[in-house]
Parts: structure tokens; C-alpha cells; sequence
């Protein structure tokens, strides 16, 4: 839930609503996966977070010590890819668990798709650089949504994380 919704989802439909316009190929392309995102957010914060609310009684802390743990989760959450979160957990390609054998695959599709989208708009990292709504859209991210958190995602730096040969999506 925290992971997911309220930092994940959440910052990107942040990040793509404030500083990408309406027609950005980026904001068109994120508009699926961003379907909803909004009100499901906002109904879990009223429903799921709320003291005596269902995820403070599915435990048994006190909602003291529950918003403690949110504000742990939140100070050390990682962004990472997705191979590099399967990794992180001491699972490797040969794990026979669904998150493995399915997730892997889909993650593969994804990139390879990524890949060939954002090639068709940017041919390299200039272009990328010079596309000022896309570098305050990653800024956005990575500073949690500029709402002053103390903490950056630590992402790496635009123009070098983006990549422009179909290779890269065979990887």
C-alpha cells in the first residue's frame, strides 16, 4: 500500500499532472497506468490509513507507533528497477515464484516497449536535456513531488538513464 500507492503511483501522477502538459508524449503515455490513480490514493488515505481505520486494526500497533512505521517505510524507501528489487530480495531468475516468472517477463515487454517510445520522440540525450518539462518532471520525482521533503529518490541523472538503442531492451 505505501510502496505502491502512496509513494510510487502517487509521486509519478503528481509529477505528470504539474509539470508536464496535456499533449507531453510522456504524460500520454504514462495516462493508463496513471487510470484512477488519483481517487484510489485519496479513498485509501479516508478508508485504509485513518485511526480504527481497517489497516489500523489489521495490526497490532498502536496508530502512534502505525504512523511511526509509515514514516520508517517512507525515509527508506529505494527507487530501483524492478530486476534490481527481485535481486534485493536473494531471488535470482530461476525462482519459482510468480513475482520471478511472470514479473520478469512483463518487465522485459515493458522496457522493450519503453525503450521504443521514447525513441520515437527523443534521439538522444540532448533532446532529452532540452526538454524543459521533462527535466522538471524527473526533478519532481525525484524530490518526492517538491513538497520539501527532506529526502531525494536519488535517481540517476536524466540524460543518463534513458536508452536509445533497441539492444538495451534485450537486456
Amino acid at each position: 500500500l505505501i510502496e505502491a500507492h502512496w509513494i510510487v503511483s502517487n509521486i509519478a501522477l503528481i509529477a505528470t499532472r504539474s509539470t508536464l502538459g496535456a499533449d507531453h508524449p510522456i504524460r500520454r503515455v504514462l495516462r493508463v497506468f496513471q487510470y484512477n490513480t488519483g481517487i484510489v490514493n485519496y479513498q485509501s488515505t479516508l478508508f485504509l490509513s485513518v485511526e480504527n481505520g481497517f489497516l489500523h486494526r489489521c495490526t497490532g500497533l498502536t496508530y502512534e507507533a502505525l504512523g511511526t512505521g509509515f514514516k520508517i517505510f517512507a525515509e527508506n524507501f529505494k527507487c530501483e528497477t524492478f530486476p534490481d528489487f527481485v535481486a534485493s530480495k536473494g531471488l535470482d531468475k530461476d525462482s519459482c515464484i510468480p513475482l520471478v516468472t511472470d514479473g520478469i517477463p512483463v518487465w522485459n515487454v515493458l522496457k522493450k516497449f519503453f525503450i521504443s517510445y521514447v525513441n520515437y520522440f527523443y534521439q538522444d540525450d540532448s533532446e532529452v536535456l532540452s526538454d524543459l518539462e521533462l527535466v522538471a518532471f524527473w526533478q519532481c520525482i525525484n524530490m518526492r513531488g517538491n513538497f520539501g521533503s527532506p529526502w531525494s529518490y536519488g535517481l540517476p541523472n536524466l540524460g543518463n538513464c534513458l536508452l536509445y538503442t533497441s539492444d538495451a531492451a534485450d537486456e
